[in-house]
């Protein structure tokens, strides 16, 4: 009996999905129109104001984690940016 249990046991994990070891978690940018780009963009007080500026630390990394930019409402007006980072597969 112990034997069927444990065999169902390890069937069943070996089902389960495997968490890619680069997927550490989620760099999270803040921006913000009222922000400073001199900010770390780290939270939502201190929220950069140009995509210039969150493209700097994307660029910086870390580079096993995901991005994620939140924006806050607002009007985001002459802002161009040529983006020339690329985090391929994490």
């Amino acid at each position: 009996m112990r034997f069927a249990v444990a065999a169902a046991v390890l069937s069943l994990t070996a089902l389960l999905p495997a968490t890619p070891a680069a997927a550490v978690g989620t760099q999270t940018i803040y921006m913000n129109v009222s922000g400073s780009d001199s900010a770390a963009g780290d939270t939502p007080a201190a929220a950069v104001r140009t995509l210039g500026r969150v493209e700097q630390l994307v660029a910086a990394g870390p580079f096993n984690h995901d991005v994620e930019v939140r924006l806050h409402a607002g009007a985001y007006l002459a802002q161009q940016t040529i983006w020339q980072t690329h985090r391929p597969g994490v």
